[in-house]
């Protein structure tokens, strides 16, 4: 999704996404589960880069749980 030009992501009440870019232009996404339930986040697509697991599509986040994604361009 778009907003003003700006991509946003659609995310559980609780959820933060921030996306960090490295030097030579990928992207870093973090996934910030604030909530004591578990949370299912759409639209997900990369590598979880502490357990390298990929996903594309849907991603589960343990309550409280952290997940940074190398993101897909």
């Amino acid at each position: 999704m778009v907003n003003a030009g700006i991509a946003i992501k659609d995310l559980p009440d609780g959820v933060q996404y921030h996306c960090r870019y490295a030097d030579d232009g990928t992207a870093y996404g973090f996934f910030l589960n604030n909530t004591n339930e578990p949370q299912t986040i759409s639209e997900v697509h990369g590598t979880d880069i502490q357990t390298k697991n990929i996903f594309d599509g849907k991603m589960e986040l343990a309550p409280f749980g952290v997940s940074i994604i190398k993101e897909n361009n």
